[in-house]
């Protein structure tokens, strides 16, 4: 069984991460315990039967996800104790008190900010659909008003022909009066001579 202690220096009080060590020490099946330093350090005893998985613990460790940050960890060979299983090793009870509170605190900060970059989101969408239907609404009246000059502009030659097959209409019906008028004139000039003929042929046969 190989053994390490870990000095974790950042931001590694009051952010919960005692919790995030004793989890993820546990889920490899190492055995130690954490816990916090005066010095705003944090102390690890990890021991385990094989060096992949405590350089696999070494790495969860270095890369420990908001609101802890990890500035360095020296990884030291240690003895093997007689452990259990892991654990956290609790200070006194104000230091625990003052623990819990700030790991609120931070996950509160760390809400909040993510809370003020979804309101930004959200206002520059908010911004962005505006545009959209301001763009959109434009168009629809650009289109409207293309439609209704279309429409126009329809109507017109619909007129236009209206206009030009009543004229058609109005010279056809003339040009019909003219040549009934002159049918007529030819009827009667033809209902006249026959008479005449008839008369003729009427005074040849009494002589």
């Amino acid at each position: 069984m190989l053994a390490y202690r870990l000095i974790v220096r950042g931001r590694v009080q009051r952010v919960g991460f005692r919790r995030y060590v004793l989890e993820h020490a546990r889920a490899l099946g190492l055995k130690g315990n954490v816990r916090n330093e005066d010095d705003d350090s944090m102390h690890i005893h990890a021991q385990g039967d094989d060096e992949y998985t405590l350089n696999r613990f070494i790495e969860l460790i270095k890369n420990a996800p908001s609101p802890a940050y990890v500035s360095s960890v020296d990884v030291i060979p240690a003895q093997v104790e007689e452990h259990k299983s892991f654990k956290i090793v609790y200070g006194e009870l104000g230091d625990e008190l003052q623990e819990g509170f700030g790991a609120m605190q931070s996950a509160f900060d760390d809400y909040r900010q993510e809370f003020r970059a979804y309101v930004g989101e959200f206002r520059s969408f908010a911004s962005r659909t505006d545009a959209n239907f301001a763009d959109l609404k434009q168009e629809i009246r650009s289109t409207r008003e293309d439609l209704k000059q279309e429409i126009r502009g329809v109507r017109d030659e619909l007129k236009a022909f209206a206009d030009r097959t009543d004229n058609n209409f109005i010279t056809l019906t003339t040009k019909y009066d003219i040549i009934a008028e002159r049918m007529d004139k030819i009827l009667a000039a033809l209902t006249a001579n026959i008479e005449i003929l008839t008369r003729i042929l009427e005074r040849v046969s009494r002589q």
